[in-house]
């Protein structure tokens, strides 16, 4: 790691002064950098979730939503929790990779509040307290927040297009495995077309994803 990007790392919004350091920042992704997380450095774009289920589904419902993931190089990487998505998202951000985080309102690891505060200063917006409130989806151009819970807020937004009934025979026939049932309902309900106003909020999601890469795009061009 350079040591212009050591600087950038820390100077960037939402970072613990006292914590993220240029002493300290190396030893922590040395230790906590995974293969799977290292990936991002290979593409265009990263999207982080906070776990596998929501990185085996968003995929495919963002395809259907017109933004193919694999077709233009965005990764979606699970950081396993939301304390963990601000230290990447200034990695990549140092290194010029366009950056933008999913993760929801479940309070279980967040009592305070704390960690979905630091993401979301970290990619740049105002904290306001309403927001870790909110119940329903909210998209906005660097994050996304999917209600108190990633598969409560599928079921409840997609209870006309039979969600739960498929959620519960996928997982009769493969188990309570979450992160496979997710996708495999993913999978069955794209199957029925994103004509329904149910699909929106996704499509909105889609949209600013897609919209990570045109604005690199713009940057690039020299005059």
């Amino acid at each position: 790691m350079t040591q212009i990007v050591l600087p950038s790392i820390v100077s960037k919004g939402g970072a613990n002064s006292k914590k993220c350091t240029e002493e300290t920042i190396l030893p922590f992704y040395a230790a906590n950098s995974s293969e799977e997380m290292l990936k991002g450095f290979f593409a265009q774009a990263v999207v982080f979730v906070e776990g596998p289920t929501e990185a085996l589904a968003l995929p495919i419902y963002l395809k259907a939503c017109g933004c193919d993931t694999k077709e233009m190089g965005i990764a979606i990487i699970p950081t396993h929790g939301k304390g963990s998505i601000p230290r990447y998202i200034r990695l990549y951000e140092a290194y010029s990779i366009p950056t933008y985080a999913i993760f929801d309102n479940d309070p279980e690891d967040d009592s305070a509040g704390n960690k979905r505060k630091e993401i979301i200063e970290t990619c740049g917006d105002k904290f306001e307290e309403w927001l870790v409130n909110i119940e329903e989806i909210y998209v906005e151009n660097k994050f996304a927040i999917f209600g108190k819970d990633f598969e409560k807020f599928l079921r409840r937004q997609f209870e006309e297009l039979g969600y739960k009934e498929n959620e519960n025979t996928i997982s009769e026939k493969f188990g309570p495995a979450k992160p496979l049932v997710a996708r495999e309902v993913a999978s069955l309900l794209v199957q029925g077309g994103t004509d329904h106003e149910s699909w929106q909020p996704i499509k909105d999601l889609a949209s600013k994803i897609a919209a990570l890469l045109k604005k690199e795009e713009t940057e690039e061009i020299p005059f």
